[in-house]
């Protein structure tokens, strides 16, 4: 619970309750996937089909005060799963396994006799998208697969552009030089992403986290469930080779390599073009104008408009500027005619500062980011008059 008195920073997440389980193996499960940023101005964006499916390692039960505590029931962290008693590698071994039960390059997991070199078995705590999505269409009859890509594409589309703007202005103010600064940005340098997603019981997918740096460890590590002088489940014993992890990052690596070296038609067979992708979900309407908005705020604080010294203040005096300049194109009064715009457009601005200052609380400073200038272009864009029956149709309708 997080009160009005608290200043410590919290993250809020809505608990998913009804998540997508298998028939026969009642436990909670997310995947990772990756996604391929190539270029950030222009997006270029591909995601791959083949990923990591992570599972926990007790029973799954809607959380009530009597098994909160059970984290492994509710979370589904390799990290956390990993140290349990019940959590099996699907090469075989359990994590307290000591490696006597391979016989004749043969494994057994679960009663299962396996082929020791199969990443796709149906098995284990983790194991690749492409095992799950053959379970799902076995056990699922009206599970979709090209419906269930189509929500990851569009998660992963709307995931990156709501990155956008923060990867623009971080690299400018890493790079300094503009120049420099527009070689990164499109395309002298690119970022896999790991991307954690829920599917919930009608196969739609939710948005974990985003890790800007996955791991790409091709092992394991294996638990020592026994022994004298340590608790069951929580030692680390040794490393084995992870064939799951072998097959999923492999083909992440060498096909994103071939993208970026020598394109993507006929580079890649496990990737997704994204780039096109125009489906934006519901409320998340105002990332198909951010290009836009991005460009203005470039051109708005460019040549240190925002002062003798701050390249991003937003001041009154810009403020009103930009409010001139938008209502000279939209065929109204323009620089010259301001005055009588004068107290409204001050008291606009003064709203709008105030609104921001509560919003960031104790993250406040006078610097405007890309989403304080969204915010000062809705502002403008209802000064302007443009109509529409939204602040995101007000604002589209002003910057076309």
């Amino acid at each position: 619970m997080v009160t009005r008195s608290s200043n410590a920073k919290s993250v809020v997440q809505e608990y998913l309750p009804a998540p997508l389980l298998l028939p026969a193996e009642p436990f909670k499960f997310d995947l990772r996937i990756y996604v391929l940023v190539r270029s950030v101005e222009p997006l270029e964006i591909y995601l791959c089909k083949e990923g990591l499916v992570r599972f926990a390692t007790s029973a799954y039960e809607k959380p009530q005060r009597s098994n909160l505590s059970d984290v492994m029931k509710h979370l589904t962290n390799y990290s956390l799963n990993k140290r349990s008693g019940e959590y099996i590698h699907n090469d075989g071994k359990t994590s307290g396994g000591s490696g006597d039960e391979e016989e004749e390059d043969l494994e057994v997991v679960a009663d299962v006799v396996l082929p020791e070199d199969d990443p796709h078995e149906e098995v284990g705590s983790k194991r690749t998208l492409t095992s799950l999505l053959k379970t799902l269409q076995r056990t699922h009859p009206d599970f979709d697969k090209e419906d269930f890509f189509q929500n990851l594409v569009n998660l992963s589309m709307a995931t990156v552009k709501a990155m956008q703007p923060s990867l623009v202005s971080s690299t400018r103010s890493l790079c300094g030089d503009d120049e420099k600064a527009e070689r990164m940005l499109s395309g002298q340098c690119f970022q896999i992403y790991g991307l954690d997603v829920l599917v919930d019981e009608r196969y739609r997918t939710w948005l974990l986290e985003v890790n800007g740096n996955p791991s790409m460890r091709l092992d394991h590590e294996v638990c020592n469930t026994g022994g004298s002088g340590s608790d069951e489940g929580l030692a680390l014993d040794h490393y084995v080779p992870s064939i799951v992890d072998e097959c999923v990052k492999g083909i992440v690596m060498k096909e994103a390599l071939k993208i970026v070296d020598e394109g993507f038609e006929g580079a890649a067979e496990h990737y997704i073009d994204v780039s096109g992708t125009s489906t934006i979900s519901e409320g998340l309407e105002c990332l198909d104008i951010i290009g836009d908005v991005t460009a203005h705020y470039a051109a708005a604080f460019s040549r240190g408009r925002g002062g003798e010294d701050n390249r991003n203040k937003l001041t009154l005096s810009l403020f009103r500027r930009i409010l001139a300049k938008f209502r000279e194109e939209k065929g109204g009064i323009g620089v010259r005619g301001m005055n009588s715009l004068g107290a409204d457009a001050d008291l606009a601005y003064q709203r709008w500062d105030l609104d921001r200052r509560k919003k960031k609380g104790d993250d406040f400073d006078v610097w405007c980011d890309l989403w304080d200038f969204y915010d000062a272009l809705v502002v403008i864009a209802k000064l302007v008059g443009v109509v529409g029956r939204n602040d995101y149709e007000k604002l589209s309708a002003m910057l076309k």
